[in-house]
């Protein structure tokens, strides 16, 4: 432990889960973690949206994704990705 650095915020002021064991490391170095945030409403309660969270730095500064998809009734849950051997 004596290598680790002190936390880091990778969000914050909005409800987002995380799915274990979905953190990947791209071949560019990027890391990239599923996530899904709360789009819940009023009128269309438990509705989830599925997007990533990643950082460019090793993990020391976070950005979340623009890109989020809604999904019909309670929306999308637990994200999966995997970088293809083409590198998409």
């Amino acid at each position: 432990g004596e290598a680790f650095q002190p936390p880091g915020t990778m969000w914050s002021r909005r409800r987002m889960h995380l799915c274990n064991h979905t953190l990947k490391q791209l071949s560019t170095g990027r890391i990239v973690l599923p996530s899904e945030r709360d789009n819940s409403t009023p009128e269309q309660p438990d509705n989830w949206a599925c997007g990533c969270v990643y950082s460019d730095d090793n993990g020391t500064t976070w950005t979340v994704s623009d890109n989020f998809v809604a999904l019909p009734k309670r929306g999308g849950m637990e994200p999966h990705i995997e970088e293809l051997k083409d590198g998409r």
